[in-house]
């Protein structure tokens, strides 16, 4: 029998019978969909945004478990119905892509996400900006956020959130028309 070893983390869930689910993990090569128990020793690591270590069994369909470590559960974002709403919304866009950057991506923001004083919408809106520039959907700039956008898309992601702005209302509405027409493309 074969066995992977990868990290990954949790970015969907879908109940399946009384005491299954599947769920989709999101790693390095891409997401991974898994059918396991509820009522197993890996519930926890396979909770939403469950951040883990997995030694995976393939099989035709899916995956099953074989082990599984926990490396970060992000369990503060659950403290806050708007933080965790947030992070539910990175983790639908994040499924649009592949690409292990935009795991790291992901992770990074929901580290802020959960630690940082940073204001939602500034964190939101640099979240899209990059996915979208990640995704080959590079926006255009506006007058006035030139400079902003450019740090965005090209900032090595460890820095992304090392920056600030006094246009954090502009920024947001224009993530939000960016993001808008990403969504009606996909």
């Amino acid at each position: 029998m074969t066995f992977s070893k990868t990290k990954g983390i949790v970015i969907r869930q879908v109940t399946w019978g009384e005491q299954g689910k599947y769920i989709d993990l999101f790693t390095e090569n891409g997401v991974k969909t898994i059918r396991t128990s509820t009522k197993n020793k890996n519930a926890s690591v396979t909770g939403m945004l469950a951040y883990s270590e997995f030694v995976l069994t393939p099989s035709k369909d899916f995956y099953y478990i074989k082990e599984a470590e926990p490396i970060r559960i992000f369990y503060g974002l659950r403290e806050d119905l708007d933080k965790l709403s947030l992070a539910f919304y990175f983790t639908k866009l994040a499924r649009e892509s592949n690409e292990s950057e935009t795991l790291r991506l992901l992770l990074n923001s929901l580290h802020f996400l959960e630690k940082s004083k940073m204001s939602l919408p500034l964190l939101k809106a640099i979240f899209e900006i990059r996915l979208l520039t990640e995704l080959g959907y590079a926006p255009l700039t506006i007058k006035g956020l030139e400079k902003t956008i450019k740090y965005i898309e090209t900032a090595p992601i460890e820095k992304l959130w090392s920056f600030s702005t006094n246009n954090i209302e502009k920024l947001s509405e224009y993530s939000e028309i960016c993001i808008g027409d990403f969504q009606e493309e996909i």
